[in-house]
């Protein structure tokens, strides 16, 4: 807190945005009061926060209610006799104040004259604004201070809400009468709360993260297939009795598998393979099963391995134990 300065008045003959004003006082913007005015239920009133940052509405309509509005050019001008940008709460009477809580002890702040055109300086809350109320009207940005600790500084990261925790107080139990027996012996209506996870909110949010060019890449934790597995040529007697062989033996230990039996071209099927993201595919051809073999990739991967066919199976449950283990180390990280 600096030692109040006495209010002067400069003529600032530019728009009234906070840019504009600290552009041509060449002076930083958070040296600013942004003055807002609302009318909540018929009554005018002020809200205040610092001119490089933005009023948070949701905090704002926990504050005055939902039906605030903001004023309009010509009621702010009967109430300030200035325009919106070169207002300010500061020598006007009758208009409850509300200003976010970092402005508090604030001292040489600018403001606006309530006089177009006109800015005052050394505005000090405490002495000019000795009325106003302090609550947390901010919308937050990287860099603002922690609010657990004196020293951190925020960050703000992109996020997927995937759950969320609702306290419904007593609103429902009251009118179900849905009452509990106190340890004083008096009936209370007990305090509900309600608790839900997204399925699709989790499913959009691991393929917003586990995707490339071509389609999804489902981690091995939440796929909802393990294998998929692709015949190429569904009319080949012996590629649809392998791929079925092959299909029924991993059933058998229990691993979700999906058959691709389309009788389609395998460019059409690859293509769904790898839109589709399981993690491991076993193509099974004719020319492969000239061999006795099968191949064998996964999703993440170009790589193909060529397996025997008695050995598909092994091979499979290997390359899912090493994806298994993957997730394990990942939660332990």
């Amino acid at each position: 807190k600096e030692k109040d300065s006495e209010i002067v008045e400069v003529h600032t003959p530019v728009p009234g945005t906070v840019d504009a004003v600290s552009d041509f006082l060449k002076k930083p913007k958070n040296h600013f009061l942004k003055s807002l005015l609302f009318i909540v239920k018929g009554k005018l009133v002020f809200v205040l926060v610092r001119g490089d940052h933005e009023v948070n509405e949701t905090k704002l309509a926990r504050l005055l209610g939902f039906e605030y509005k903001a004023a309009h050019p010509e009621e702010v001008r009967k109430a300030t006799g200035a325009d919106i940008g070169y207002i300010s709460p500061v020598g006007l009477k009758d208009i409850p104040v509300f200003i976010d809580q970092s402005l508090k002890d604030a001292t040489g702040m600018i403001a606006g004259a309530n006089k177009n055109e006109y800015h005052i300086t050394g505005v000090s809350i405490e002495r000019d604004i000795p009325t106003a109320t302090f609550h947390d009207l901010l919308t937050v940005q990287p860099g603002d201070p922690c609010p657990s600790c004196a020293e951190g500084k925020l960050e703000i990261r992109k996020a997927i809400e995937l759950g969320h925790l609702f306290k419904l107080g007593t609103k429902y139990s009251k009118s179900m009468k849905c009452l509990f027996t106190d340890s004083d012996g008096s009936e209370k209506p007990i305090v509900m709360g309600s608790y839900g996870i997204g399925i699709e909110r989790i499913m959009a949010a691991v393929i917003d993260k586990f995707h490339d060019e071509k389609g999804i890449v489902w981690p091995a934790s939440v796929t909802p297939f393990l294998v998929h597995i692709i015949p190429i040529d569904v009319s080949n007697k012996t590629v649809t009795e392998s791929s079925n062989t092959i299909y029924e033996a991993l059933l058998k230990k229990g691993i979700e598998t999906l058959i691709d039996d389309r009788d389609e071209r395998p460019g059409f099927k690859f293509n769904d393979a790898d839109l589709i993201g399981i993690p491991v595919h076993i193509i099974i051809g004719e020319r492969s099963l000239k061999d006795g073999c099968c191949e064998v990739r996964l999703r993440r991967e170009t790589q193909k391995h060529k397996v025997k066919l008695d050995d598909a199976l092994p091979f499979v449950l290997e390359k899912i134990k090493l994806l298994s283990e993957e997730i394990k180390c990942t939660e332990m990280e």
